[in-house]
């Protein structure tokens, strides 16, 4: 198991600059002084030297600094000097031996280890028993330069006892500091010497035990054989000493003594080699010898904490050999070895004998092999039979002439049977087995000799030919026979491998293992190409031998292989895991395995195929690995880089996805640093403030590895939640959900082919490769592989059929599985595994009772299942013949069966829902009835009060929840099946076929189906859903009994208000407030619980914590009521309250307080109660996130940073467990945990801060709050993250500012303002009241203006701008400035804000003359002449005056007016504003546009006139001169994709004056010119406009443009010309009629063809749409479409529709190679349609800036219309979506209800008694069934939930939009439903501005409000969120009225409408408008609340409730046109 990086410390050493120290000293502690840096400790302070060193220093005083506090020397020369003096000579031997001693001793001391007891004791020198991984810390020369000074002094050769201090003192260097290098060599040949001192036993004792420690972590990775090294050069003396033994026996100890140590830090072949060396000295006739060895062995094999047989035990393979190769029975040597390992030596010859009996074949030992044979009774042919392939592997690798010879030769000697057997037989009985141990033996020899590789060849070239021998096909003649061999057997070579390696059989050693591992490298080697198809399971074998430190060596040098032996194209599938797996491991190598992990990674850089793999698929960053980092940049080199910031994200994202876990590990290490170096430009790319399809994947797919490895890999899933935290909480109420795919549905039940294929390669794709790819389990994967070869034999796949010319069938399904997929079932196209097992015995129902956990019953259950499933097959099969049988009839149930135990839990996730619907439509009543009560079983278990016993049931409801969802999705799939067939059937009046099934009761099938669901009580289910958090299936389950009461008794009014009560408890987990107050309004009766809910929805705290006093005083003991009431009070900011209960709960009951603890940590770090928090965390009893988040807090109050750390890294991992536990992964549901770990990141992230050296605090708070502005959370939740910056900053005030206090606060107050909870704003305000800051008093002053307190608030913010000339540089803060913007613009920016504020409120006030307002305004842009708002709101407020005078009578009308200074202030102001920006550009340029173009029509229209004074005259035509002028030039200058918000407008108004004209025509050239793509679609139309004066100037333009485009470049003018050519044909081709054929083939239109591809972006709404910058990033350079698909060609289908003016539906296929279906509608003027979505469009920007429709993500459906000319046009299809009429019409179907339009039309139009027989007659005939299609298309409960929110949300705002419009004509085709979202789409806006009035039938009702449409809703039906959203939606197009007319004025001057004239009405209310103005009238009052029968304006509340009672009221709708269906 590779341990994970220490996060910690390498954080911690990456924002100091400081290296982590090698070892952790307990002695020593590390303090912290935050907001600073890093306080590292000194390991050698004065104090602890003096604390040890006060004994030693009085003998050794040169060696302490008495100047520096008695520390340690770092020059020893003087202490030198000393021991070289006649001084040190005269000492005595003892004193010579306590000065020596001490020297030792300093080491110790400086390592801060050494203890003074009752003598001197270092826990790391004098422990007894010493690890190979002692921690060392860096060489100290000085030291050891005293020891040299020591070895070459006289005395010191003399005495015995003083060399043997010296040694001892040496020792204990080395076992602190690092041993010399290897060319100083004085230390190294003086202990050489004393090793070989004759007369100093002692010394030569001594000198043994320090060599191990002159190569201990050095030269680690060097082999033996590298003379250059310390270990060669130790080695070599340990070798010549045992060799000087052998002569003189007095060296003996020593040699036996040094190869122990050596030992002791050897590992692998080198330990086998000392080991070896050690045996040898058992057979010695010294019996001192023996005895030493004897116990060295002991002792080596108690170090590791083993017996001498289980120490010997890996080493059996080489060890044993060595042994039986001198085995006499009665030797005294294999006695003593017994004795060593207490066993006999038959027990040992006996368990050896695997190893030794083919070497003692080999060396024709028949007498030892006789001996074995009689250990255990049998003959010597018995015992080689046994053992047959391990001998034929040693026998035909000898280096002889002819091995098939020799083998036979040598068994013949073991035994006479032998002789009688063909040995070829034999070898080929199992080549594969053979070569398997050919290939082990190989790697027992010595692997870099070339002779051992020669006869390994030999040996794999003959097995290949006995195999090419036997082999009947033959096919493959011109390949050699060793490719033929491996091609057919590398998995069967690689599985055994596998086999052996992880015990499938048995337990191996690692030495046999090893030799497994060294077999795999050879046979890649030898492979080479061939063992390609194997890459899966090498990979994963290998790197589950990466987790064993001593495989690791050989698993890469094996893995190596693979990169120098395969091809390039190859090499490119193994870069990713090669990379990543390295990564992962690499603080696990060892210093050897670190260096062929680094020779692997230059090869990886030397190869071809690195050039093709982009910078994001592989590992790269430098600093990630520094020991690598030349090889890593050198890498980053090569690879291709990517163009954004975006797609480095995406990049990265996608690699999380990857199957293999180290692949994910170092995908989120590399994005969790991009995320920490990027977020902010994430930011101001509006990637996160409007969040798209790539960061919901991105979220998803970080959530799904939380969820994949929370219970594996703990470290990834804590990766992934911090990476998840780093993205923050983006909007997810935008996000696209992944859980709504509906999946696959066996239609069948398994009985047809095709759908039979389908099923089982959906299993493949989705399951069983992925589960392959990831599992380590080796046994597993031989399951899993063999399942697979099964399946794809079964669907037909092989070879040959998956290539284009073997089967178009086979090989279209072959393409359409993923890449992965593909690469890794390639190989089981070909392998050939086998199983030999029987279907487990079946199980007693009920399973679920009799097992332990939640894994267990799933699995038992659907193996069962699919025991019972196999059995019906082999039932059906028993009487067929051959002949009879077909595919179908393969039993995949036995397939699947053997992939249920001990493997991932998804795939009998995936099988269980299929199975079980089998079995009950295809199995016996009793088993139908044994999954009734298993079901049942499990839904009647009531909660548990065991925790882990819980979350097995909650994950059990889940399963059976999944069972039944399949369940319902299968029915309404097979309806609708048999619904089509039965079309079929009555259409073609003959019996239905179906495939292979043969004629059957169509309603057979869903009996038993329908049966089980009815059989289970939907309450239970509802129930079991909310005690399992599932609230949406609760939901469902509870509506749908609902609905069963209703339609059951009509005297159930008691269990109606209990579901009502239970909707509301769920919609309030669901945060649903306006489903709430829906359902309240059904309730009879109002409790005070009830009265409490309907407060918290409508967010009446206040008022709410009222009724919890009174509810709590009189219920003392309700638990649920207490906790509502503590979270009322925290809603209220009421912290201190809180406590307050606590406190006075903790005195009554301590257990119950004690649940609370969570909210008690949180009151108490918001009152900065340090006590109170430290009290609760610990009363806590787990460790939750607000426990984690006190924690944190209170480690940054103590400064442990490492403490902090650990927490925020507990933190993460707790809450990514939460989030594997949870249903789903989808960023909707799973909002809370994001936002937790957005928490845990914004305390990382300020602790980070602090620590780095030079922080701008500062601007770290502000993009804090710039990344509070952007995240998609609540008021609350934003108000948690402001409690928790300020706590962080008070903790830190070293590091904060007073300042940076005041800017949280005012945050804080900011966002309840905005929230309107102004309380709670006033409150945080008078907090920030102590920083005497003008900050506070603006915020003061906008809280009394949003309360209705306008005076106060004005003289308050007077105070601070008046006069804004005079005020201070410093006097206002902006909160929301980037520091991008200097200073000095930030400065003017933040001061203007102030002034405009303060000239709003002024204006709004009514507090001067004009005069003086628009000096107020003015004054804005005197601060601040950059400031865009500042010249927008001047401009507007010259509107209004503007607007003021126009009403007046022209007498009245001052000359201002009259002369045009209005208009052209208003021009200059806006032309200054978008210089400036483009903020308010919606609202700017088309009013703009409006106002230039309104003053030039009425100027030309009056020039000349008579009636006008000449001086008037000439000064409007002077302005008119300066206003054109100004706009002229400011078009010039700003950038040009703005002009898309006004480009129909100013086409529309091209018939205007000459010079006029020539202004628009430029602007048009230049943004086509800039935008050729986009804008040529409505520039090129103009010309071919059917208004000939249009048309004129649509050619000029196109004159123009082609010209301009020449000068600009040769292609763009190419491009422009096919552009227009291109529509040109594609205009015709929309009129050209074609007969009743519905298909048509493109071709036909040769000319339209020719014209492509064409530059022309693909006309679909996601290529049109603009992305328009934020206030955090620049305008300039901004890319306007992210998406620019141009037209590649057309797909030659062409479909002609059936309505009046035949359609055509035709296919573009865009240059990114998708299709986008386009209808080309002739004879239709779609100009209507165009600027209908051009105005939704601009209303959808208007509900996104409002908070309350953001949040609930409202929206007008919209699509592209593109108009080619007055009668032509295309329309972007809808893809997916159905017309009401017809959604009803198949709903009444499925009801058998039979109706006559024709016979409804006569009964309607008697028009006697229409509404009682609209009532009694066609609304009893025609229920609602609407409700149902919802049922039907989102079967899962969620996606269920959300379809209908979207339906009820999209309905309402269209409905409102639709009555301010006059829209009508919404009759049952012009109403469709999305299929995949639920959304409402309307089309055909042909009947605007009441024109409904006109009708022959005029329409009675405002919008479509059926009762259909109402009951679809939800219970509460209008009442609830359709409601509440009308409301929103009106209230917004009532505040921006003055953004939507000039809009609308665009729909005026087309000349698109003919107006009715007055004398056709005769009512002036009751007609359509007579003209532009009067519809502009009309839709001014119906956004004022004006409307008939009222004297004065509607509040948007009475005037929605209006609507509603108007549109459902019956009478009116019984007076509609039948046509248009006013009873469905």
């Amino acid at each position: 198991m590779a341990l994970p990086r220490d996060e910690s410390a390498a954080l911690i050493g990456e924002l100091t600059g400081a290296r982590p120290s090698c070892q952790l000293i307990p002695e020593l502690g590390t303090s912290t002084i935050l907001g600073k840096r890093l306080f590292e400790a000194d390991l050698s302070s004065a104090e602890d030297e003096g604390r040890i060193g006060e004994t030693v220093m009085g003998r050794i005083p040169l060696c302490f600094d008495n100047a520096a506090g008695w520390k340690i020397v770092n020059d020893f020369t003087a202490f030198e000097v000393f021991l070289k003096s006649s001084e040190f000579a005269a000492l005595e031997e003892s004193q010579i031996i306590e000065i020596v001693t001490a020297i030792g001793l300093l080491s110790c001391i400086k390592s801060c280890c050494l203890e003074v007891r009752r003598c001197y004791y270092c826990p790391v020198c004098d422990r007894r028993k010493r690890n190979r991984n002692i921690p060392r810390r860096d060489q100290w020369p000085g030291l050891l330069h005293v020891i040299e000074s020591l070895t070459g002094l006289d005395l010191v050769s003399r005495s015995e006892r003083i060399s043997s201090a010296v040694l001892l003192s040496l020792r204990r260097i080395l076992c602190h500091f690092q041993p010399p290098p290897a060319q100083d060599d004085v230390v190294r040949k003086w202990c050489y010497a004393m090793l070989q001192s004759p007369n100093s036993r002692e010394s030569r004792v001594a000198a043994s035990r320090v060599l191990a420690l002159l190569v201990l972590d050095t030269d680690s990775n060097a082999t033996l054989e590298d003379k250059t090294t310390s270990k060669y050069l130790v080695f070599n003396m340990v070798v010549q000493l045992h060799e000087l033994s052998t002569t003189d026996p007095y060296l003996s100890e020593a040699a036996i003594i040094a190869w122990s140590e050596m030992a002791k830090i050897s590992e692998g072949d080198e330990l086998i080699f000392m080991l070896i060396k050690l045996l040898i000295y058992l057979e010695s006739d010294n019996s001192f010898d023996v005895s030493l060895a004897f116990h060295e062995l002991r002792s080596l094999a108690a170090l590791k904490g083993l017996s001498t047989l289980q120490f010997m035990a890996p080493f059996w393979s080489t060890v044993s050999v060595y042994i039986v190769k001198r085995f006499a029975p009665n030797s005294t040597f294999m006695h003593t070895f017994a004795d060593l390992l207490e066993v006999s030596v038959d027990t040992f010859l006996t368990r050896t004998q695997e190893y030794t009996i083919p070497y003692l074949v080999q060396w024709r030992r028949k007498d030892i092999v006789q001996y074995i044979a009689d250990i255990e009774s049998k003959s010597i042919f018995d015992i080689c039979t046994k053992h047959m392939y391990a001998i034929l592997g040693v026998l035909l690798t000898r280096d002889v002439k002819d091995p098939i010879r020799e083998t036979i030769s040598s068994l013949a000697e073991m035994s006479d049977n032998f002789a009688r057997l063909s040995i070829l037989n034999l070898i080929r009985s199992d080549l594969l087995i053979v070569s398997i141990e050919v290939l082990k033996v190989y790697s027992i020899a010595d692997v870099d000799k070339p002779d051992s590789e020669v006869t390994l060849f030999k040996a794999i070239n003959l097995i290949a030919d006995l195999d090419f021998k036997t082999d009947s096909s033959k096919s493959q003649r011109s390949v050699s026979h060793l490719e033929n061999f491996f091609s057919k057997n590398i998995l069967g070579v690689f599985s055994r491998f596998s086999d052996m390696l992880y015990n499938v059989h048995k337990k191996l050693h690692w030495m046999e293992k090893l030799q497994c591992l060294r077999g795999i490298a050879a046979t890649i080697r030898f492979a080479k190409e061939r063992a390609v198809v194997a890459i899966p399971q090498i990979c994963s074998c290998l790197q589950a031998s990466l987790e064993d430190p001593l495989l690791q060596e050989a698993a890469l040098l094996a893995w190596m292989n693979m990169i120098m032996y395969f091809g390039s194209d190859d090499i490119r599938k193994l870069l990713q895991v090669t990379v990543s797996v390295t990564f992962y491991y690499w603080t696990t190598f060892s210093p050897r395995s670190k260096t062929v992990a680094r020779k692997m990674l230059e090869l990886v850089v030397q190869t071809e195929a690195l050039q093709l793999v982009s910078v994001t698929e592989i590992p790269c960053r430098p600093e990630s690995i520094p020991e690598i980092k030349n090889i890593v940049s050198a890498m980053r080199r090569k690879l291709r880089p990517v163009d954004s910031d975006l797609n480095q994200l995406l990049g990265l994202v996608e690699r999380c996805r990857h199957e293999n876990f180290a692949v994910v590990h170092e995908a989120l290490v590399e994005l969790r640093s991009f995320l920490m170096e990027k977020q902010f430009s994430l930011y101001s790319m509006s990637l996160l403030s409007s969040p798209d399809a790539n960061i919901s994947n991105s979220l998803h797919t970080l959530l799904s590895v939380c969820r994949r490895y929370a219970d594996s890999k703990i470290e990834i899933a804590k990766l992934a939640a911090e990476c998840i935290g780093r993205l923050g909480s983006p909007d997810t109420s935008k996000l696209n959900d992944h859980s709504n795919s509906q999946g696959i549905v066996v239609v069948y039940n398994f009985e047809e082919d095709a759908e039979n294929i389908d099923y089982v390669l959906t299993l493949l794709d989705q399951c069983l490769v992925p589960a392959f790819r990831s599992s380590t389990d080796t046994k597993a994967q031989l399951f899993l592989a063999y399942a697979m070869q099964q399946l794809l034999k079964f669907c037909g796949l092989n070879p040959t059929t998956v290539t284009p010319a073997g089967g178009q069938i086979q090989y279209m399904k072959w393409i359409q599985l993923s890449e992965a997929s593909k690469v890794t079932l390639t190989p089981f196209l070909t392998s050939r595994y086998d199983l030999n097992s029987n279907l487990t015995g079946l199980q007693q129902y009920p399973i679920f009772k009799r097992t332990a956990d939640h894994r267990t019953w799933l699995q038992t259950f659907t193996l069962d299942l699919l025991c019972r499933a196999s059995l019906m097959v082999q039932s059906s099969l028993e009487g067929l013949t051959s002949t009879q049988s077909t595919s179908h009839e393969v039993d995949i149930f036995y397939i699947f069966s053997k992939i249920i135990n001990n493997q991932d839990l998804s795939i009998a996730m995936f099988l269980l829902p299929f199975m079980v619907q089998h079995v009950i439509t295809k199995g016996t009543s009793g088993e139908r009835d044994d999954i009734l009560g298993e079901i049942l079983a499990v839904l009647n278990t009531g909660a548990e009060p065991e925790e882990s016993r819980r979350e097995d049931l909650r994950l059990s409801y889940q399963t059976v929840f999944s069972i039944l969802d399949y369940n319902s999705r299968w029915q309404r799939a097979r309806q609708k099946k048999n619904a089509e067939l039965l079309q079929v059937s009555r259409r073609n009046a003959r019996a239905i076929d179906h495939g292979d099934t043969a004629e059957e009761d169509l309603s057979t099938d869903t009996m038993y189906p329908d049966r089980l669901m009815k059989s289970i009580p939907g309450e239970v289910v509802a129930e079991r859903a909310f005690e399992s958090q599932s609230y949406a299936r609760s939901l469902f389950y509870y509506e749908q009994y609902l609905r069963e009461i209703k339609v059951a008794s009509d005297n159930e009014d008691d269990k109606v208000e209990a579901i009502y009560r239970k909707l509301q408890q769920i919609y309030t987990k669901l945060d649903d407030p306006d489903a709430i107050q829906g359902i309240s309004t059904l309730l009879l009766s109002t409790d005070l619980e009830q009265q409490i809910l309907e407060h918290e929805a409508a967010g009446r705290w206040d008022l709410a914590r009222n009724c919890y006093d009174i509810y709590v005083r009189d219920h003392p003991d309700h638990m649920e009521m207490q906790s509502r009431l503590f979270m009322c009070l925290r809603e209220l900011n009421e912290y201190d309250a809180i406590l307050n209960r606590l406190h006075t709960m903790q005195q009554d009951d301590r257990d119950q307080a004690r649940q609370f603890s969570d909210l008690a940590i949180e009151a108490s770090w918001v009152l900065n109660n340090w006590r109170s928090v430290e009290y609760w965390i610990q009363k806590s009893t787990k460790p939750t996130f607000h426990y984690s988040v006190g924690r944190a807090l209170t480690c940054i109050r103590s400064g442990d940073i490492v403490g902090l750390y650990q927490t925020l890294s507990e933190a993460r991992l707790n809450t990514a467990s939460e989030i594997a536990m949870f249903e789903s992964s989808a960023p909707k549901l799973s909002h809370e945990f994001i936002f937790q770990l957005d928490v845990l990141a914004d305390i990382e992230m300020m602790v980070m801060s602090c620590l780095k050296p030079k922080a701008n605090y500062g601007t770290l708070l502000q993009y804090m709050n710039q990344r509070t502005q952007m995240d998609g959370v609540s008021y609350r939740e934003n108000r948690y993250l402001m409690d928790l910056r300020r706590a962080v900053i008070g903790l830190m005030q070293t590091s904060f500012s007073r300042d940076d206090d005041l800017v949280v606060l005012l945050q804080k107050a900011k966002l309840a303002r905005k929230a309107g909870i102004y309380d709670q704003a006033y409150s945080f305000v008078l907090y920030a009241s102590k920083h005497d800051s003008p900050s506070v008093v603006i915020e003061q002053s906008r809280i009394q203006w949003n309360e209705g307190l306008r005076r106060q608030a004005l003289k308050k913010l007077e105070t601070v701008v008046m006069p804004a000339a005079s005020m201070p540089s410093t006097s206002i803060r902006d909160l929301d400035a980037l520091p991008s913007i200097s200073h000095d613009q930030h400065k003017g920016h933040t001061r203007a804000k102030a002034v405009l504020l303060y000239a709003k409120w002024f204006d709004q006030a009514n507090q001067g003359s004009w005069a003086k307002v628009s000096r107020r305004y003015e004054a804005v842009i005197g601060t601040c002449e950059t400031f865009e708002s500042g010249y927008y709101y001047l401009g507007r407020y010259y509107v209004k005056i503007l607007d003021s005078q126009k009403v007046l009578p022209a007498q009245q009308q001052n000359r201002s007016y009259i002369t045009g200074e209005y208009h052209m202030k208003i021009c200059e102001s806006y032309c200054n504003a978008l210089r400036n920006g483009v903020k308010h550009v919606y609202q700017i340029l088309p009013k703009l546009v409006t106002i230039w173009l309104d003053f030039a029509t009425e100027e030309y229209r009056h020039a000349g006139s008579a009636s006008e004074a000449k001086d008037t005259g000439s000064a409007r035509g002077r302005n008119l001169e300066q206003m054109t002028a100004l706009i002229q030039d400011t078009f010039n200058t700003v950038p040009k994709y703005i002009f898309f918000t006004a480009l129909a407008q100013m086409i529309s108004r091209l018939d205007i004056d000459v010079k006029i004209a020539k202004v628009l025509m430029g602007t048009l050239v230049s943004v086509a010119l800039e935008y050729p793509e986009h804008a040529l679609w409505q520039v090129l139309a103009i010309s071919k406009s059917k208004a000939k004066e249009r048309a004129t100037k649509g050619k000029e333009i196109a004159r123009m443009l082609t010209w301009q485009a020449q000068k600009r470049s040769g292609q763009l003018f190419r491009d422009i010309k096919n552009a227009n050519h291109f529509m040109e044909c594609l205009t015709h081709f929309c009129g050209v009629g074609f007969a009743s054929d519905r298909q048509l083939d493109m071709n036909t239109m040769p000319d339209l063809i020719r014209s492509l591809p064409c530059i022309l972006v693909v006309p679909v709404q996601s290529n049109l749409t603009i992305r328009w910058p934020n206030k955090w990033s620049s305008s300039e350079d901004h890319m306007a479409f992210t998406r620019k698909v141009t037209i590649n060609s057309l797909s030659p289908n062409v479909q002609v529709m059936t309505s009046l003016q035949k359609p055509k539906k035709i296919s573009i296929i865009g240059s990114d190679g998708n299709e986008y279906p386009i209808l080309c509608k002739p004879n239709d003027d779609l100009r209507k349609d165009a600027r209908m979505m051009d105005l939704n469009g601009m209303i959808n920007l208007l509900l996104e800036k409002d908070r309350e429709s953001s949040k609930r993500n409202l929206s007008v459906t919209t699509y592209s219309v593109t108009v080619l000319n007055e009668e032509a046009g295309l329309i972007e299809w809808v893809s997916d979506t159905k017309t009401y009429r017809d959604i009803l019409r198949l709903g009444y179907a499925a009801r058998n209800i039979v109706y006559s339009f024709g016979e409804i039309k006569k009964q309607w139009d008697k028009g006697h008694d229409r509404l009682k027989y609209f009532e009694r007659k066609l609304l009893a005939k025609f229920p609602p069934v609407l409700y149902e299609w919802f049922i039907e298309m989102f079967p899962t409960p969620t996606s269920w939930l959300e379809a209908r929110t979207a339906y009820a949300r999209t309905a309402a705002v269209m409905s409102v939009v639709g009555y301010v419009l006059g829209l009508g004509d919404r009759h049952c085709e012009n109403i469709l439903l999305h299929e995949g979202t639920g959304k409402l789409v309307h089309v055909d806006f042909s009947c605007l501005f009441e024109k409904g009035l006109d009708l022959a039938v005029p329409e009675k009702v405002p919008f479509r409000l059926t009762h259909n449409i109402v009951n679809a809703l939800g219970p509460y039906g209008y009442d609830g969120p359709f409601r509440r959203c009308c409301e929103i939606s009106l209230r917004i197009l009532r505040d921006n009225e003055e953004f939507l007319l000039p809009v609308l004025e665009t729909f005026l001057h087309d000349p698109l409408f003919e107006w009715r004239t007055p004398s056709r009405r005769t009512n002036s209310n009751k007609g359509s408008a007579t003209s532009p103005q009067d519809a502009l009238y009309r839709i001014d009052c119906r956004l004022r609340g004006v409307v008939a029968d009222e004297s004065f304006p509607l509040s948007v509340e009475a005037h929605v409730d209006g609507l509603l009672h108007e549109a459902t009221d019956n009478r009116r709708l019984s007076e509609m046109y039948i046509g248009w269906s006013p009873f469905w």
